[in-house]
Order: C-alpha cells, then structure tokens, then sequence
C-alpha cells in the first residue's frame, strides 16, 4: 500500500533574469525521527510522503525549501524488516517508488525559488547474488545498488543527477532510500516491494 500526501501547490515562478545557485542545496538520510523532529520549522515543507506496507515497512521521505536554501532527505522506517536474508541466484521485486524534487533552483530579488514536483510509478528491480548487484531502470530514473548481506548501497540517478542509496533486501521484499542535491536541483525518495512469505 502507498500513502502520499503533497504539501502546497506546484511552485513554478519566472526564471529568466535569475541567478543561478551554486551553493545552499543540501540532501541527506535521517533516521528513527519524524518529519517534525527533523525538518526546520522555519522552512517551507514542499512535499513529504512515504512509500510503506505494514508487513514489512518503508521510507518517509521530504523536501523544503525556504531561509535561503533547499534541502531533501529521506529515511527507512524504523522497524522495516524484509525478512531472511537472499541466499543464491537472483530475485526480482517490481517496487513502488516515489521522487520528490525541487529543481530549476534560482535566486530572484534574494529569494531562492524553484520547481516543485513529485514523479513515481512502478520499477522492476534484480537482486543478482553472483554479482552483489541490485539495479533497474524505469525512465529517468535508475538503481545501481551494491549488497552486502541484508542492506544495499550505492547509487540512483534522477534527472542526470547521482544520488546516494540505502536500503535493505531479503527474502520478503525490498526497500530503499535515496536523496541527491547539486546547485540546481534537490530530490529524496524511496523505493519498496513486498513479494509475502
């Protein structure tokens, strides 16, 4: 099961005579908090949302943008457990994911504006245990996971924009958190598949 909720309306603003940022994005995963605990109250919160099931748990996921700068973070639920560990061979999930980004980052009478937007769908994802890979594509976006035991890192791309990756594989499914920032462009987000017992 999926549950989103979107904050505010899509900001689209007039860009052209505008400075482009080159500093003041930031992107990161967070850990046992909420989106309360974590977010800076005196900032603009775009988006937040998750991508969950109550058997095996999820990622929350947000976006902000306000005092000068954009930021977007994501992080496992605290208590997601994917079940035994993978053993041989391959195993494929199709995973719900969602992206929350905040591009076309620009500065204009010394506020920092940008587009706000929101992507997601299905991607079919191959855990290959003879390579220690996790990977797939779907659009612009892509996986390129490493496994090491139960977890997975590595890397995502969205938008041309490498990102790092965090999540945990197994025998009942797949989760995975992401987030990347450059000068014109922030995302979070997560992946998930449960496949059952």
């Amino acid at each position: 099961m999926i549950r989103t909720l979107i904050t505010l309306p899509l900001l689209t603003i007039p860009l052209s005579g505008c400075l482009l940022v080159d500093y003041n994005t930031r992107s990161g995963f967070f850990t046992g908090g909420t989106l309360n605990d974590t977010a800076v109250v005196t900032d603009d919160v775009q988006q937040f949302g998750d991508v969950y099931s109550d058997e095996i748990g999820g990622v929350s996921y947000y976006t902000t943008l306000g005092n000068g700068r954009a930021e977007a973070y994501a992080g496992i639920a605290s208590g997601s457990n994917v079940g035994p560990e993978l053993v041989s061979g391959t195993a494929v999930y199709l995973a719900d994911y969602e992206i929350a980004s905040i591009s076309n980052l620009r500065y204009y009478e010394n506020e920092l504006y940008g587009v706000s937007s929101l992507d997601g769908g299905t991607i079919l994802l191959t855990a290959d245990l003879s390579t220690m890979t996790l990977t797939g594509a779907r659009g612009g976006f892509e996986v390129d996971g490493t496994i090491s035991g139960g977890t997975v890192g590595g890397n995502v791309t969205y938008g041309g924009l490498q990102g790092d990756l965090r999540g945990l594989v197994g025998q009942q499914g797949v989760i995975g958190a992401f987030h990347a920032n450059n000068g014109e462009m922030v995302y979070s987000g997560g992946f998930m598949d449960y496949v059952g017992d």
